[in-house]
């Protein structure tokens, strides 16, 4: 999801299997998309995706969740910083054509950001709100 670095990023998006599952995933009709937190019970930084200075980078940033790896702020805006250059996922904008469900859970994560979140990824790619479970 995040590379250790640059170089490691191209080598990772080079190889033929990463090239095969990302022509899959732009092919599928479906997408569904984890929404993550950005705090320091993060997936992101338990599993050791990001160190605990990129965590507080984020924080810094005013960063309130993720999508693929792609952190976002209140607005649900992409943040510009070192950790999106080394984000292997696919764009979120290449999701456009496709159904999207977007899951956020656990007790701690905050229902309005992950709303927030999720339905600006709808507004992103053209999708009508259906719903959500949250109070948004």
């Amino acid at each position: 999801m995040v590379a250790e670095s640059l170089t490691e990023k191209q080598a990772m998006l080079a190889q033929r299997l990463f090239k095969a599952i990302a022509d899959v995933a732009r092919e599928s009709e479906a997408a569904f998309i984890g929404i993550g937190r950005i705090d320091r019970q993060a997936t992101l930084f338990q599993d050791h995706f990001i160190s605990e200075s990129e965590l507080d980078e984020l924080l810094g940033l005013a960063a309130v969740g993720e999508l693929l790896g792609w952190p976002l702020n209140r607005e649900g805006e992409v943040i510009d910083c070192s950790i999106t250059r080394r984000v292997t996922s696919l764009p979120l904008e290449r999701f456009g054509k496709h159904h999207m469900v977007a899951i956020a859970g656990g007790y701690e994560k905050s229902p309005g950001d992950s709303c927030r979140i999720a339905w600006w990824l709808a507004k992103r790619v053209g999708y009508r709100r259906s719903g959500c479970s949250a109070d948004c």
